[in-house]
């Protein structure tokens, strides 16, 4: 609450104005004279750009509005014979003061119902363009969602949960300060609802991002089988980089070869492009070599390789860097000393595992 009020002290006259950012008292016991001010003629306004000029105490650098905006309601100014009267009392200046300040308040245009009126009316191709997923993929997520943000309500009030998703989808496909504006969301909302969101995404990934389970092997071999001829195939592996900005701690051991700051993805994708294990944590410096023996794929598969190979003959795909284990199958180092037999195992290895370099361009389009 702001208040004001107007006292003597020592019979000289004094505005004191209490703000939420302090106390300012401002004396107003100028001698007209010897200030040199030339009252004849002049407005209140005009007369109180003259005392902002000459340094009242307390309101150095503020501009000329907030000085207009504290003082004018404040200041009964009357012109007598050419001199001005300082009243010893101020008639209900909170309302004058609040009725000012929100006359000079700038409300941020937001865009009204853009969520139940705009987004409805986008054809598919413009949907996917703008949230990075497909209509029917939203239908599927927001009672998922809505389900996993229930587990952790705290009764308070919320944004619709499709409003929100949209919102972060938006945020997190192109980045911009007017996301707020468009879904009519104050930045703190905003901020709550991203975090919000993507706690919930993360905790339905494991659903989602799932090895082939036993029954539906058969047809993710069919699939590696329809592109190269390859048998048995279950997957391809691969890493990527994923910039990000660079740490606080150790940034150094984030930069890659390119000079930039980055993270590295370990994934596993099927024919389809749909990826089945992803591993990410591992600073962009660090070989595929040695985030692959970290991973969790390998410690499983070195503990049990059954729990995700059901027999013996199955087996991923990777390049050079990955090791050669029963499981994992890489093409054949080529120092000029290849047989044509091993060349043409190169070209089908390569062709089978372009499926994964896909899969990470599809996912970078959505970045």
């Amino acid at each position: 609450m702001k208040y004001a009020s107007v006292f003597n002290t020592r019979n000289r006259p004094v505005l004191q104005t209490k703000t939420l950012h302090g106390h300012v008292a401002v004396d107003f016991c100028f001698a007209m004279d010897s200030l040199e001010i030339d009252v004849d003629g002049l407005t209140a306004d005009e007369l109180l750009y003259e005392l902002s000029y000459r340094g009242i105490k307390g309101m150095e650098g503020k501009s000329d509005d907030e000085l207009r905006c504290i003082l004018r309601p404040l200041l009964k100014l009357e012109r007598v014979n050419k001199t001005f009267s300082y009243p010893a009392y101020v008639v209900d200046p909170v309302e004058e003061l609040e009725e000012e300040i929100e006359h000079k308040r700038i409300t941020p245009l937001r865009i009204l119902n853009y969520t139940e009126c705009i987004v409805p009316q986008l054809n598919n191709t413009q949907f996917q363009m703008h949230f990075r997923i497909q209509k029917q993929t939203l239908s599927k997520l927001v009672p998922i969602i809505n389900q996993q943000i229930e587990k952790s309500d705290l009764g308070r009030p919320r944004n619709d949960i499709e409003k929100q998703l949209l919102a972060v989808l938006w945020l997190l496909a192109t980045p911009d300060s007017s996301v707020g504006e468009r879904f009519n969301m104050v930045k703190a909302s905003l901020s709550n609802s991203f975090t919000l969101i993507i706690n919930a995404l993360n905790n339905i990934a494991p659903n989602i991002i799932s090895w082939p389970t036993f029954d539906k092997i058969p047809d993710v071999i069919q699939g590696f089988h329809r592109i190269s001829g390859v048998n048995n195939v279950v997957g391809a592996i691969d890493g990527t980089l994923i910039p990000i900005k660079a740490p606080v701690v150790d940034p150094e051991v984030y930069i890659t070869r390119k000079s930039n700051y980055a993270m590295t993805l370990q994934a596993v994708c099927i024919s389809n492009l749909k990826f089945t294990n992803c591993f990410m944590g591992y600073p962009g410096s660090v070989s595929d070599t040695r985030i692959f023996r970290n991973s969790t794929l390998y410690k499983k598969c070195m503990e049990n390789p059954r729990t995700l190979f059901p027999n013996e003959h199955l087996f991923i795909i990777g390049d050079k860097a990955y090791p050669i284990f029963e499981w994992c199958i890489p093409p054949y180092i080529d120092r000029g000393t290849l047989t044509h037999d091993q060349r043409n195992f190169n070209k089908k290895i390569s062709q089978t595992r372009q499926v994964i370099e896909r899969a990470f361009a599809l996912l970078f389009d959505r970045l």
